[in-house]
């Protein structure tokens, strides 16, 4: 390919008509895309939200968790997450906007208490002004002729960013921006001309996205600063979006199977949904970002030219990705893994009805060749806590549920057929707890399970609902990041009560209960005015600890090399602390965890030359340096070795591990193929996984019966009175 310097053609005549038109032409283009402007004298506040203002407050205040004063101290702080939400990665607004908004520093709060968010519609006039602005710059700088030997570089902006200080230097970040978004397009082999006509595109969608939005999405992007300043799961659904929060909770799933969020500029992959498209391609993963979306099939039938989403608002993203069973989107795909800058890859969905039997519990079996034989272990993954609440309220006497589920799979297993049994939590983002409450029961005899402190500080207790015990051999249970809410009820339960040892990762962090109300009907309104979801209360573990911020940590950490550092509950702003109440009255039969460094030892002995763990640790560690990335080259040559680099150590990666099965290599261009698959297919790592967990459990067995021969040995010898 190549290299140096680089003009768009015909882009002399383009600037002409810009300069010779100026705002005008932004509109026109948007006309012929066929996208309707809001005019700004429809952006005021209307009476319905002086009426949600007060249902809010009112709210906030008598029965949060956490209430929050509205004072100066949170006027300052709403109006720094405002203007962040609107520009979280600060390249709209100048230092000098920022400045001209400090009258509002101490003012916001007595506006709120006035039911009145005029601070914020001015705010956001301001911001349609420059979105048009930094969209007409960035398209007329497509006329530059870009020097690509140059040493430059683009600063990966983030949150912690400051804002550019003068309009020069804000305009010297879109040149730099701009030429890196031509270099992306120049390095996928894109023509000249092509790139013209998608930059022009791009850059004006996103100055008519916000453009687009109305005085409810205003005003609803206002009230979330002000929620996202008392806590983070307390939020604040406008009509479309309460509509889009019942689609969400229905148990009639229709998409991809991907729970997404946005993380500055990017929409990103949460969990992907088992049973669900995205999950049966394996081409989608948690924490891979969502840049480009397309309609319709490549291989026949009608397409939609491929849209940049970077930037948008995850409604939009999400409303463009939904659709009817059947139909066919198109995304554009960067891999976790894949440094800023690289190809996008390109992945096509069929979107479906979500399987619901592909969420309800499995059971597999694994077996280890050991010095003592074959040993034989029963794994039961539950992708969630999950009830058919409708069946169970019609009194139907098969609904399904986890606990009934599991309950069979463990009725199913025949008694000495197995030396163990572990239960996979990993991905699972939690669910019912009275599922969570009653799951445990099927591997306790009878006691509390966890505790529950409301707004008003009184602590209430969910019990085991069954006096019985299902299993009460062996147990461990697998977690991950991941592994939230329920997931932690269920482990930390397990873990204080002795049952079973608890191997992986430290959990998410999520220990609050949130309700979601209709305000409408408490302010008894006959229109519609969106609903209001605020924490009223904390979970705390029969031990007295909670699994608010911190989660459960594991007995045993696997050897993966990952770090979770800026991850889970942890890393959100403004997230309940963790915290510590009385102990719950219950009789545990603790495992000894003073083996547990034994555990861990022979763990990491065991997997610190083990092929498969090699590569997952390698993986991870280039993932961390993708995210460490500050600084972006605009050099081609280097842009492409950096590529070439990052793609070769990949391969390098995956074909030392397929020496180790005695598998053939594969290239970079034949490396999808179905038949250069790994053995198991898309189970393969599950299976790595669970053939460590296998042999850390079968090790506590070891190690616990040498313990308590030991002690029998000593008892054996003490002195009789």
């Amino acid at each position: 390919m190549a290299t140096g310097k680089y003009r768009l053609k015909n882009m002399k005549t383009f600037i002409t008509l810009l300069a010779l038109s100026g705002a005008a032409l932004l509109v026109n283009l948007s006309a012929n895309a066929a996208v309707e402007r809001v005019d700004e004298k429809d952006l005021f506040a209307t009476p319905d939200m002086g009426k949600t203002i007060e249902g809010v407050l009112g709210i906030t205040n008598q029965y949060h968790y956490r209430p929050m004063a509205l004072d100066d101290q949170l006027s300052g702080n709403l109006l720094d997450r405002y203007l962040e939400s609107l520009d979280p990665t600060k390249i709209y607004f100048s230092a000098d906007d920022i400045a001209n908004y400090e009258r509002y520093r101490s003012r916001l709060d007595d506006s709120l208490k006035n039911l009145d968010v005029s601070p914020a519609f001015e705010i956001f006039k301001t911001f349609r002004l420059r979105a048009d602005q930094r969209a007409a710059y960035a398209t007329s700088a497509l006329a530059s002729e870009f020097d690509f030997t140059k040493p430059e570089s683009l600063p990966i902006r983030s949150d912690e960013s400051a804002w550019f200080e003068t309009i020069t230097e804000l305009e010297n970040y879109w040149h730099q921006r701009v030429k890196n978004d031509i270099l992306n397009l120049k390095l996928s082999e894109t023509q000249a001309e092509e790139i013209l006509e998608l930059l022009t595109a791009r850059y004006q969608r996103q100055a008519d996205r916000v453009h687009q939005m109305v005085a409810d999405d205003v005003f609803e992007i206002f009230m979330n600063a002000y929620s996202l300043e008392v806590e983070p799961h307390t939020s604040y659904f406008s009509k479309r979006s309460a509509e889009n929060f019942r689609i969400r909770l229905s148990l009639s799933l229709e998409g991809i199977g991907a729970a997404l969020e946005t993380d500055l500029d990017y929409v990103v992959v949460n969990r992907v949904i088992a049973g669900g498209p995205a999950d049966e391609s394996n081409e989608i993963h948690a924490e891979d970002r969502i840049v480009g979306v397309g309609q319709g099939a490549l291989d026949g039938g009608e397409t939609e030219d491929m849209i940049n989403v970077i930037g948008w608002r995850l409604m939009d993203v999400v409303d463009m990705i939904r659709g009817p069973k059947g139909s066919t989107v198109r995304l554009e795909i960067l891999p976790k893994d894949t440094p800023p800058g690289s190809a996008p890859e390109l992945v096509e969905l069929v979107r479906d009805k979500i399987k619901l039997e592909e969420q309800a519990a499995k059971r597999s079996d694994i077996e280890i060749q050991g010095e003592s034989g074959t040993r034989k272990m029963a794994v039961i993954s539950i992708p969630s806590f999950y009830s058919d609440f409708d069946a169970r309220a019609a009194n139907e006497k098969d609904y399904r549920s986890s606990t009934r589920d599991v309950r069979n799979l463990l009725d199913d297993i025949e008694p000495g057929s197995v030396d163990g049994i572990i239960i996979d939590l990993r991905n699972n983002g939690g669910g019912s707890l009275d599922e969570a409450t009653s799951l445990t029961g099927l591997f306790v005899k009878s006691g509390p399970i966890v505790q529950i402190r409301s707004s008003d500080k009184k602590i209430a207790i969910k019990r085991d609902p069954d006096r019985g015990i299902v299993y009460d051999g062996p147990l461990a249970v697998l977690v991950n990041r991941y592994s939230a809410s329920a997931s932690e009820i269920f482990a930390g339960a397990i873990q204080d009560y002795g049952r079973g040892l608890i191997i992986g990762e430290r959990t998410y962090g999520k220990g609050t209960v949130q309700q979601l109300i209709d305000l409408s009907q408490v302010l008894r309104e006959d229109e519609e005015l969106g609903q209001f979801k605020f924490t009223t209360a904390q979970f705390f573990r029969i031990s007295g600890n909670s699994t608010q911020n911190r989660g459960v940590e594991p007995d045993i950490e696997l050897n993966l090399g990952e770090s979770d550092e800026e991850f889970g509950e942890q890393a959100l702003e403004n997230a309940l602390p963790w915290a510590l109440i009385k102990p719950a009255r219950y009789d545990g039969n603790p495992i000894i965890t003073s083996n547990n460094q034994q555990l861990t030892t022979r763990h990491i002995a065991r997997t610190q030359s083990d092929s498969a763990f090699i590569y997952l640790r390698n993986s991870n560690a280039a993932s961390q340096k993708s995210r460490d990335l500050e600084m972006l080259s605009l050099v081609e040559s280097t842009r492409v070795l950096e590529r070439e680099s990052s793609e070769q150590e990949g391969l390098a990666r995956l074909n030392a591990y397929r020496h180790s099965l005695n598998l053939e290599d594969v290239t970079l261009e034949n490396m999808g193929e179905e038949e250069n698959e790994l053995p198991g297919g898309d189970e393969h790592w599950n299976i790595v996984i669970h053939k460590e967990a296998s042999r850390i459990l079968l090790d506590s067995l070891l190690y616990a019966k040498l313990t308590a021969d030991t002690s029998h040995e000593l008892n054996q010898g003490a002195p009789q009175n």
